[in-house]
């Protein structure tokens, strides 16, 4: 006899966020969100920019994003990268 399915739900008993995403490392679901950060260099704004970064640490997740827009977008590498509130 072939085991029932049931619908995944948070602990709250509604049903878990379509958002939601195993994590390949651990096995553990994560939820990721768009989170936003300032870009500033020499101490000046430059730009705004919105990223789902599954990192659980802040610090990991401003240098993941530091690495992309140096990297992918051609910023300089002197930019401060903050999350924002």
């Amino acid at each position: 006899m072939a085991a029932r399915r049931t619908k995944r739900t948070s602990r709250k008993g509604r049903p878990a966020s379509r958002k939601s995403r195993p994590d390949r490392r651990r096995g553990a679901v994560i939820r990721s969100r768009s989170r936003a950060y300032n870009v500033r260099l020499d101490g000046k704004w430059i730009d705004k920019v919105f990223q789902d970064s599954p990192w659980p640490n802040k610090t990991e997740r401003e240098a993941d994003v530091k690495r992309g827009l140096v990297n992918h977008d051609g910023y300089d590498p002197g930019i401060k990268v903050t999350e924002t509130k």
